[in-house]
């Protein structure tokens, strides 16, 4: 009679350490990952996606408000983020990254989503938002080489958000696949183990 006692409880405190850790992985005001936690989730969806070859677009969302949420104090703020982080999460599916990167950027990885669906999701939040009176750029990159790390991919959806405010976006996404006649004669990458 003490094993079954005993598994459930091994299994109870299993499950509440798993949920401590998930609370300390996830950011109290706003509920998405932490900077720390968010590089490692999105290290292995970049593993994954590589393992599965699938796509994987990663998107930068800067809030432009930040100056007039200052201007009107502290709670302001704090309630702004809130805002633009459920408008993310409602947005992205269970299984897509939210990360916090900063005091007014965040991070989002869509596991098998491409620049285009990217987009339309993300249009949509940028829509609600303004008409909330929140302004917020957006930046895309999708896994192009094998050597793409989340630093290299984050850094590429910049530069497309830097060029897009500029009026030149950069884009970053995989070509369509060239009939082996138009493949480049070169060396080839060696996949990444």
């Amino acid at each position: 009679m003490q094993a079954p006692d005993r598994t459930t409880a091994r299994d109870g405190g299993l499950a509440a350490a798993v949920d401590e850790r998930e609370r300390a992985e996830a950011d109290a005001l706003t509920g998405v990952l932490r900077r720390q936690a968010g590089f490692a989730a999105l290290q292995r969806e970049l593993d994954r996606a590589y393992r599965t070859c699938s796509a994987l677009t990663v998107v930068v969302v800067v809030v432009d408000e930040g100056d007039a949420a200052h201007d009107q104090g502290r709670r302001s703020d704090d309630t702004l983020l809130h805002g633009v982080a459920a408008a993310l999460l409602s947005k992205v599916r269970s299984y897509d990254l939210v990360i916090g990167i900063s005091c007014d950027a965040f991070v989002c990885a869509l596991c098998g989503g491409t620049i285009t669906d990217a987009g339309t999701r993300f249009c949509a939040v940028q829509q609600a938002l303004a008409r909330a009176g929140v302004t917020i750029a957006i930046g895309y990159a999708e896994i192009v080489a094998a050597n793409d790390t989340p630093t290299t991919l984050i850094d590429c959806a910049y530069a497309d958000l830097i060029g897009t405010r500029a009026g030149t976006p950069r884009r970053r996404q995989r070509r369509p696949a060239k009939a082996p006649s138009e493949a480049p004669r070169g060396k080839r990458r060696a996949p990444r183990p």
